[in-house]
């Protein structure tokens, strides 16, 4: 019996124990580096369509400190898996930018951009005892993969309940779960627009909380939603989605220009925006194809060699044209062309091929007026975007 009694005694004291309420914590000039995988399962009227398989990378820099919290500065590129069977691949399908204002809390006040999850997750505003509950809103996006209903951006309430605390090499997370259910309430006037009678379901997740470096450091979700739409059609979506956050450690910026101006690479650029790139100007294919040139084979070598000395496993590959001709066209070949340089790097060296996306952008992003055909071949170049390990 007394066995039991200490054992009881134990779980009281640990159940009676508040829990500092957590705050997201912000530096000046700070970045954060974000990885989800999503996985999805579409079933329409009970016929299987599928699984797609995307992920998320994204890079948050605190920009200016304000009051309740900070000014924020993000990129998003949303990557889906394609080709073959035997030979998947990662392609960039979308990309944003975004501006928002985010405070201790976690609520989020978006000033450009980003058609997303938002106010998720919300960190409490009180002590708290393990198992206790409290209740916040958020916006949540629901990928449809279907014609008929573009994605949509739901009210959703979330439920959290704090599970307690748990130490892993010297560092201590705060553990959460939060289930979120649509609010009907604020969702007709959505459900009215698109013919739905009624979405049902639920998220469910796990979260931590780095209680260190004051950011949520992983969640998991498992999803389940069904739609009714009014002809009586049934979406089913379903799936899981595994994030990961960090801060990751500067890359050595001077030791990659340094290895720039020593080999005098030419037309290689470094450039320091949101994320670090490297432009290879004036790349030259075959006219109006997507065959890479042998004599820009070296080129393309030398870039690997500097992104290997800095440890960089990670990068999109972005193509560029000159802004000539047809738009569509130019933006169909500057993909194939960022495609033909990803396709000679992932047979010549061991990237991992989950890590390495590329994507095209026409000449929709121009580094020079492109008045002059010298200032088109500067536009008619091949960029890669480095990630954070």
């Amino acid at each position: 019996m007394r066995i039991y009694r200490f054992i009881l005694f134990v779980i009281i004291n640990i159940s009676s124990t508040l829990h500092g309420f957590d705050k997201f914590s912000f530096i000046k000039d700070q970045s954060i580096y974000i990885e989800s995988t999503i996985s999805t399962s579409l079933i329409i009227n009970g016929e299987n369509h599928g699984v797609s398989e995307n992920i998320e990378r994204t890079i948050q820099k605190i920009n200016e400190l304000t009051k309740e919290g900070a000014f924020i500065q993000g990129v998003t590129y949303s990557l889906q898996k394609t080709g073959l069977a035997t030979n998947k691949f990662f392609k960039v399908d979308d990309k944003y930018d975004y501006t928002f204002i985010k405070t201790q809390s976690g609520k989020e006040t978006f000033k450009t951009g980003r058609f997303g999850l938002r106010d998720f997750p919300i960190l409490p505003s009180k002590d708290l005892l393990i198992g206790e509950s409290y209740q916040a809103g958020a916006s949540y996006l629901l990928t449809m993969f279907n014609k008929k209903i573009p994605d949509l951006l739901l009210d959703i309430n979330f439920v959290y309940r704090y599970l307690g605390d748990e130490i892993v090499n010297d560092t201590k997370y705060s553990i959460y779960s939060a289930r979120g259910i649509i609010n009907q309430e604020k969702g007709k006037a959505l459900f009215q627009s698109y013919q739905i009678l009624k979405i049902l379901g639920f998220s469910d997740t796990i979260f931590k909380f780095n209680q260190t470096e004051g950011i949520v450091s992983s969640i998991e979700e498992i999803f389940d939603w069904c739609l009714i739409l009014n002809d009586f059609t049934v979406i089913e979506l379903s799936g899981r989605t595994m994030t990961a956050a960090k801060t990751p450690p500067p890359l050595p910026v001077n030791n990659m220009i340094k290895i720039i101006e020593n080999k005098q690479f030419s037309d290689i650029t470094l450039n320091k925006d949101l994320l670090l790139s490297i432009n290879i100007e004036n790349i030259q294919f075959a006219p109006d194809s997507p065959v890479l040139m042998d004599s820009e084979i070296s080129r393309i070598e030398s870039v690997i060699e500097i992104l290997k000395s800095a440890g960089v496993s990670k990068f999109i590959i972005v193509g560029h044209t000159a802004n000539v001709g047809d738009p569509g066209i130019q933006l169909k070949l500057s993909e194939q062309r960022a495609q033909s340089v990803f396709n000679f790097i992932m047979k010549k060296y061991t990237f991992d091929i989950n890590n390495i996306s590329f994507t095209g952008k026409g000449g929709t992003q121009p580094i020079k007026s492109n008045e002059t055909e010298e200032e088109k071949a500067k536009n008619r170049r091949v960029e890669f975007i480095i990630l954070p390990n």
